[in-house]
């Protein structure tokens, strides 16, 4: 088997990437060979001006997308995986009308709404994509517009060049694949295949320290809007004697009980990070599968997740609580419970259903059988 590998990024910092990688190792140890076509440095730059000067992520990098086309002709593949397709790297309009012309069978791992969506990646309360996004309300949302707004014309776009094959789609949850139902993607064949989690890398090192404090624990690589820092902060002043760290670049910091890091890309630290907490929270308002979660689980962490999210879908009772965090009390509630929780029991749980081994068996047997098909 010969698998073309595309997405934004193929560093490990990366979600998508993790997943990407992790599906190509499958390949390989089936005696498979494979190839990965990620963003590039100077071209992504100006792509990504472009984007906010026009609204039209996806629609430039004509050069890098044909000569991208002309790799994959060469390489032959038997199948290609594409995973995001935006991040100001390709011509989306050109990569289907290319992949067409090659013929060779596609499956589409989504993760997030941009696909169907004029521009947002992630729309949270807006359900305008499932009518054509006649104007967006959050176009400073990523990919960022600086004026311009290009919605309905995005939408028409993506519908008319994502329409030109019919891709396998795998999603992560059946939120995902909820919410692809309702879109013009509806008609493709949809998977769900949780993402996994490399569980050699994500266990636990360690136990927190034993100081009478509660330590929270957040992660993101962004604390923008969606992600939800400000019920950190609400949590900060309700519970001044709880230690919190937020990991990733924050927006303000006034409470001397957060204690902000900045993004941690060694996965060794960040093991470490996960495993010195007694209980993550992730009140994001928007997950398609919330893939710290399940890390910080690896880790013998006891999770908080939202309501609202997909991840929900996979915590029980054993390993973490569900909550609204529009309500605090409900919150802090939940957060004096999931410390009480059994910190194997959670690795366990992760390691049993999600480790990225399984899971990216389970995309290997599903090229075999779209190839077969």
């Amino acid at each position: 088997m010969k698998v073309y590998f595309i997405n934004t990024s193929e560093d490990l910092s990366n979600a998508t990437a993790k997943i990407m990688l992790s599906i190509a190792s499958a390949v390989k140890s089936k005696g498979g060979l494979y190839k990965i076509y990620s963003s590039k440095g100077r071209s992504r730059v100006g792509h990504a001006f472009l984007s906010r000067l026009t609204d039209r992520e996806g629609t430039f990098s004509s050069r890098s997308t044909r000569a991208l086309l002309r790799d994959i002709a060469k390489f032959s593949p038997d199948i290609v995986h594409l995973s995001n397709l935006h991040g100001h790297y390709l011509n989306y309009k050109l990569l289907f009308e290319g992949l067409r012309s090659i013929g060779v069978p596609v499956v589409w791992s989504v993760h997030d709404l941009w696909p169907v969506t004029g521009h947002c990646a992630v729309p949270f309360d807006c359900d305008l994509w499932k009518n054509g996004c006649q104007k967006c309300h959050h176009i400073d949302y990523y990919p960022r517009s600086w004026w311009a707004n290009k919605s309905a014309q995005n939408f028409a776009d993506k519908n008319m060049a994502f329409g030109l094959i019919r891709p396998t789609i795998v999603v992560a949850s059946e939120y995902m694949k909820s919410s692809l139902a309702s879109s013009f993607l509806s008609s493709c064949n949809c998977q769900v295949i949780p993402n996994g989690v490399d569980t050699e890398t994500f266990h636990p090192v360690g136990k927190p320290k034993n100081d009478g404090k509660v330590k929270i624990l957040g992660v993101a690589r962004n604390w923008e809007s969606g992600k939800n820092q400000k019920f950190f902060d609400s949590l900060a002043y309700a519970r001044p004697d709880w230690e919190i760290t937020l990991v990733g670049r924050v927006n303000h910091n006034k409470y001397r009980s957060i204690k902000a890091l900045n993004y941690v890309y060694d996965s060794s630290e960040l093991t470490r990070i996960y495993s010195s907490a007694d209980v993550f929270v992730n009140p994001s308002e928007f997950e398609s599968f919330g893939m710290v979660v399940f890390e910080a689980m690896a880790c013998g962490v006891p999770v908080v997740v939202n309501d609202k999210t997909a991840t929900k879908e996979f915590i029980n009772d054993r390993v973490g609580r569900i909550v609204d965090f529009g309500n605090l009390e409900e919150a802090i509630l939940a957060i004096k419970e999931a410390v009480k929780l059994n910190r194997k029991e959670c690795a366990g749980y992760v390691s049993k259903h999600f480790s990225s081994a399984d899971v990216a068996m389970r995309y290997f047997d599903l090229f075999c059988s779209v190839i077969e098909k």
